[in-house]
């Protein structure tokens, strides 16, 4: 008998369409490139923005109390405009001539809330010293506490040392000499309500410097 062929048919499963889904899958990686791209052209944005700026007044270097402002001693700085620096819009030209009452620091503003104490109030105070008690080169500008011992008539300590007055910056020295011992001229700024209180204190007391 003749041999039946049997009829296999070899069914084929559908492919998948891999052009969509590779596209598809794609697709969050565009995403996310474009919202990437985009969150980098904002922030560019913002940081080529102008920003408003003010002007400011700085000191140059540490200054004492007494020291008689130029321009030499002052910096004009720029600053982003933001309200916590209302209270520093001074210029050069408030402070050019006039004497600082406090003692500044190296980089700090001048605000114009402490204008009124940069002020031509404070006088000279010349003191006599014994060359022997003073510190070592001193100079105008520096600072210093002065201190009394009280004595008698002939020098013999009667009470114990007291502070007069503190931050006591130098106006000028009279040079120091060499060999015997010699009163010293030094001149001192200092606030007009205080004088009567150190010539009081000094006219009993033997007067020194404590160096700041």
């Amino acid at each position: 008998m003749p041999k039946r062929r049997r009829n296999i048919v070899k069914s084929k499963m559908p492919s998948a369409p891999r052009a969509k889904i590779s596209t598809f899958a794609r697709v969050p990686k565009v995403l996310g490139a474009g919202l990437f791209i985009t969150a980098v052209l904002i922030g560019m944005a913002a940081i080529s923005s102008p920003v408003e700026m003010q002007q400011a007044v700085a000191y140059k270097s540490a200054l004492p109390a007494g020291t008689k402002l130029t321009l030499a001693d002052l910096e004009v700085i720029l600053l982003p405009k933001v309200a916590e620096l209302t209270n520093y819009q001074v210029t050069t030209a408030d402070l050019i001539g006039k004497e600082l009452l406090h003692a500044v620091s190296a980089k700090s503003l001048a605000a114009s809330a402490n204008v009124s104490s940069f002020t031509s109030r404070l006088q000279e105070l010349t003191i006599s010293f014994d060359q022997k008690s003073l510190p070592a080169q001193i100079a105008s500008g520096d600072v210093f506490d002065l201190w009394v011992i009280p004595q008698d008539l002939v020098g013999n300590t009667t009470g114990a040392a007291q502070l007069v007055l503190a931050d006591l910056p130098v106006a000028a020295i009279a040079e120091l000499s060499s060999g015997i011992s010699v009163e010293i001229p030094i001149t001192f700024f200092i606030m007009p309500d205080r004088i009567a209180a150190v010539l009081d204190a000094i006219a009993a007391a033997k007067p020194y410097l404590v160096r700041k």
